[in-house]
């Protein structure tokens, strides 16, 4: 990892119940917002929202001024917290140059962006 970039990951639990985890992984001032997920049986409990907020306020406080992310699955939900469809032509040059856009998830994943 280069002096620029950092990255953390979160893991959610309830009392000793692990409900889920998510990340993120930063460039300079944007960052993407990686594998958040809650496990099934917790869904609908608020677990997802507030992992969000935690890495949100993470993000803030290392000078992260926008997040992305990139979705197979769920995009409504993450529209709900605040993020907004983009075209994948609109990312910075960090965020396409990421393992997660060029490798890892398939054209086919909606790309979302929040100014934070």
């Amino acid at each position: 990892m280069s002096p620029r970039s950092w990255g953390v990951l979160y893991l959610g639990y309830a009392g000793e119940e692990f409900i889920g985890i998510g990340g993120i992984e930063a460039f300079g001032g944007c960052g993407l917002l990686r594998s958040v997920v809650v496990v099934e049986e917790s869904r609908g409990r608020g677990y997802g929202s507030g992992l969000c907020d935690l890495l949100i306020e993470e993000a803030v406080g290392r000078g992260i001024s926008e997040l992305y992310l990139l979705k197979t699955t769920a995009p409504g939900f993450f529209e709900k917290i605040g993020f907004e469809r983009i075209a994948r032509a609109e990312a910075p040059g960090e965020i396409r140059g990421s393992t997660e856009f060029s490798l890892l998830c398939p054209e086919t994943a909606v790309l979302m962006k929040r100014a934070i």
